[in-house]
């Protein structure tokens, strides 16, 4: 079967918000797996990127058009951006075996860079499908991008995390979970830490008001939790730290 045959090759599924730094990790592991030699292959799914840090072996510009798209169906940006998505996924089957005849007996990594209009794996049925066809066929990883430096933000990292744990049971796919840029803010110097994310520190903290008191309520329903289902990987994709950490936990899993 397509499935038992390619099972020990693996993809890596990239999301997270606008500016988490999506691309600059792809061309990271990119640049790794060249230095090591490693075989791999690159799906760019973002329509709308003027510039991409690394060269696709599949670019969704080549086939969809944006503009146009906007054009035609009288769209704003982001809402063209998932129309552009749904309308490549119904040729995707074919993105998923043209990817595995690439040198299909050498090709470890298949990575995949998504755009950061979140809601393409929040509510629309894309995101879904992306990730189940590329899980049907190949070891599949969802790597959730954080900005570490706007995670300092004690409400936009609970955001964030809520927002991670709702696209892993929605998907049913691993998750790794990627705290980048960790060469702008040190870790004695976090508002929170992801490695210790813990209600006992939320409790102590000083201020109150609606807004802790949700987040505590939902620290102790939830986000306590997320830990048992998603690896934490501190990661700076511009001075390439953390990549053996993601490259051996893939290989474990």
């Amino acid at each position: 079967m397509l499935r038992d045959k390619y099972r020990e090759k693996c993809a890596l599924i990239f999301i997270g918000m606008a500016g988490s730094g999506k691309s600059s990790t792809v061309f990271s592991l990119s640049k790794y797996f060249q230095l090591t030699k490693t075989s791999h292959y690159i799906i760019n799914l973002d329509p709308n990127c003027r510039f991409i840090p690394f060269i696709s072996n599949i670019d969704i510009r080549d086939s969809i058009n944006f503009k146009q798209v906007m054009t035609e169906f009288n769209l704003g940006p982001n809402s063209a951006i998932v129309v552009a998505i749904n309308l490549f996924i119904t040729q995707f089957d074919q993105v998923i075996l043209n990817c595995l005849k690439f040198k299909y007996k050498t090709i470890k990594y298949v990575l995949i860079d998504t755009p950061g209009q979140i809601e393409i794996f929040l509510w629309s049925i894309s995101g879904f499908i992306i990730a189940n066809l590329v899980k049907y066929a190949l070891k599949t990883f969802l790597i959730y991008v954080l900005d570490t430096k706007k995670c300092n933000n004690l409400k936009i990292l609970v955001s964030n995390l809520l927002v991670c744990t709702f696209i892993l049971f929605k998907t049913k796919t691993r998750l790794i979970i990627i705290s980048n840029k960790i060469d702008l803010v040190s870790a004695n110097t976090m508002v929170l830490s992801l490695n210790y994310f813990n209600t006992n520190y939320i409790q102590e903290l000083p201020e109150t008001n609606y807004s802790l008191d949700l987040i505590r309520d939902i620290s102790d329903s939830v986000l306590y939790n997320i830990y048992k289902f998603c690896a934490v990987i501190n990661m700076s994709s511009l001075y390439n730290h953390g990549i053996n950490e993601l490259t051996s936990f893939i290989f474990l899993n």
